[in-house]
């Protein structure tokens, strides 16, 4: 076959899998940007290096993936089978960690298509949508969240309660309860409507961007974290944050830091788990002025408040708060399970060990 129909050969399927892609990633991106958002040198320019030492070359060096690896290889092993890919990347690890290692550094990664798994919420006949990454993407994600995880845990609210290490459902209760027994008698519950589809992105990564003070992660975590196509799937979302990504409930906490700022500055009891919201207040009047602030921050990001969830009762009437149902003079546990972690045992004296229905 003559060399240059092998060429042109070549050529048209480089540019079709340039035109795949960016497909996948459901932008029509400029012609320099199809290589990759990790590729910022100039066209024509050699491919940009690592600085030394960097958070950036923490991230890309064989020994992160090496480390990312291990343990998205542990959770994949959990029911006893491996994944395809998992079991090729076994065949040959070396290699694959190599590989992976160089493409993060001269700008040439691009995710893969996510799987989509529809699970049952709690309500008869919803369903919420799981966007899974590939192993190769796990690997890759996971080694951004044990590079980066302690300096953003750092910049979220002591009011945050989600998706963190130390700190989590017990820790919400007893706030409450303390807010209660202070005299906050008034309460707002409420959550954001649809919050992990229609959160952006890049509301966690401005609360990032001071703190990394690294391009080039940055890009990383923006082209791991924005929508793109599901396997199965002809249209992308504009915004929204992938439920199925471990870096997902890192980003969900960030995008609102500013909200949890807000309400707390203002002085209201306050407590957030992922996007499930209590405020206290004294009195009603502080309750109405909580709401509109609540209301607006969110608006901000273009988010809305679950209308349908909304209420402002007292501890005196009792309300439900990560299945715990607070009154008073007792919380009780309740046996709902939910998708997210419910309390088990908390460290509040005021827990009573009576179950309740609390739905």
């Amino acid at each position: 076959m003559p060399h240059s129909l092998n060429r042109h050969r070549r050529r048209r399927n480089d540019e079709f899998q340039a035109r795949r892609r960016d497909q996948f990633l459901g932008q029509d991106l400029p012609p320099l940007a199809r290589r990759s958002l990790l590729a910022t040198e100039p066209a024509g320019a050699a491919p940009q290096e690592v600085t030394p030492n960097s958070l950036y070359e923490r991230i890309s060096s064989v020994e992160t993936p090496t480390a990312a690896w291990e343990t998205v290889l542990a959770r994949d092993a959990r029911d006893g089978m491996l994944q395809k890919q998992t079991r090729a990347i076994v065949g040959d690890l070396d290699n694959f960690l190599t590989e992976l290692s160089t493409s993060l550094r001269d700008g040439t990664y691009v995710p893969e298509p996510f799987m989509r798994l529809d699970i049952p919420k709690r309500e008869p006949g919803q369903t919420r949508a799981l966007h899974i990454p590939s192993i190769r993407d796990r690997i890759v994600e996971r080694a951004v969240l044990d590079t980066i995880a302690h300096t953003a845990d750092l910049l979220m609210s002591t009011c945050s309660f989600a998706y963190r290490t130390g700190i989590g459902t017990d820790d919400a209760i007893d706030l409450l309860a303390t807010l209660r027994d202070d005299g906050y008698k008034y309460v707002l519950r409420t959550d954001v409507e649809d919050y992990f589809p229609n959160a952006d992105v890049e509301d966690a990564l401005t609360v990032l961007s001071p703190a990394l003070r690294c391009t080039r992660t940055l890009n990383l975590i923006r082209l791991l974290a924005r929508p793109r196509r599901a396997h199965g799937e002809r249209r992308v979302r504009g915004r929204g944050i992938a439920q199925g990504s471990c870096l997902s409930p890192l980003l969900a906490n960030l995008a609102l830091a500013d909200v949890d700022t807000a309400l707390c500055d203002a002085g209201y009891g306050y407590a957030r788990f992922a996007d499930d919201i209590v405020v206290c207040v004294p009195t009603e009047d502080d309750l109405l002025s909580a709401y509109g602030l609540l209301n607006s921050r969110v608006a901000a990001h273009g988010l809305s408040l679950n209308q349908e969830k909304t209420t402002m009762t007292t501890f005196d009437e009792g309300f439900c708060y990560l299945g715990v149902d607070f009154s008073r003079t007792a919380l009780r546990s309740t046996p709902t399970t939910t998708s997210r972690a419910a309390p088990t045992r908390t460290r509040s004296s005021t827990l009573a060990a009576t179950a309740h229905d609390c739905t």
